[in-house]
């Protein structure tokens, strides 16, 4: 027999699921709640928020990403030429 739970009660689970301060098992402990179905719900929330994604978003993420990237790169480079002045 599955419970249901209301999507509050799901949100409030996903939310510190997802904080560093708590694990799966302390929260499936506390709430009574299978570590199965919450990693479900964890699942699905990820995939919402990736469908909600338009495709403005998606480039912008991209192009964010390739900036980091660069940003990544010139610090390494940095670093290896800091590292050998010493």
């Amino acid at each position: 027999m599955s419970k249901k739970y209301d999507n509050d009660f799901k949100q409030m689970i996903i939310a510190l699921a997802q904080s560093d301060h708590h694990t799966l098992a302390s929260i499936s402990q506390d709430y009574g709640v299978s570590t199965a179905t919450i990693s479900n719900w964890l699942a699905a929330d990820k995939t919402d928020t990736i469908q909600n994604l338009s495709p403005k978003d998606i480039l912008a993420l991209q192009h964010d990403m390739a900036e980091l990237r660069a940003d990544n790169d010139i610090l390494k480079k940095a670093l290896t030429i800091l590292s050998k002045r010493k």
